[in-house]
């Protein structure tokens, strides 16, 4: 089912007071317009939302992320391994709903993408921190 398609299915709920766009199948749909019954196919850990929480989030739009990454560098590391953990665990699920995707290839396209700069950043950033210490271990500051 294309984009215009899934528009046009849907129609506002209005039984409990607030509106809730429901597709022809009565699932709640998405923000983003997404299929919301392929959310049982992304299941999984996702290394971009989990080590670049602060980047991945920006395209996804969730502000209440944001404001707790702001949080967890204005408080003590357990906020941050808490978000870490958080988002590894439920980044794929925030990135179908609130992200447009094309194909479920190109979810996976783009979230193999996060995780190779993830991987990419970190591995630079350890690397860097190795040298440093051989550094000051062979050249002892006096």
């Amino acid at each position: 089912m294309n984009t215009d398609e899934t528009l046009n299915n849907l129609h506002k709920d209005t039984n409990d007071g607030n509106f809730t766009y429901r597709n022809s199948n009565n699932m709640e749909a998405l923000p983003s317009g997404n299929d919301p019954q392929m959310l049982g196919q992304i299941k999984g850990w996702n290394w971009g939302a989990a080590l670049l929480s602060w980047m991945w989030l920006l395209p996804i739009s969730i502000l209440w992320g944001i404001g707790l990454l702001i949080l967890e560098n204005l408080s003590a590391g357990i906020v941050g391994l808490i978000s870490f953990i958080y988002f590894g665990l439920h980044g794929n699920e925030f990135a179908w709903k609130y992200r447009k995707f094309n194909s479920l290839e190109e979810f996976w396209a783009v979230q193999k993408a996060w995780t190779n700069t993830a991987v990419a950043i970190l591995g630079t950033v350890l690397i860097g921190t190795l040298i440093i210490v051989i550094c000051l271990m062979i050249f002892k500051p006096q």
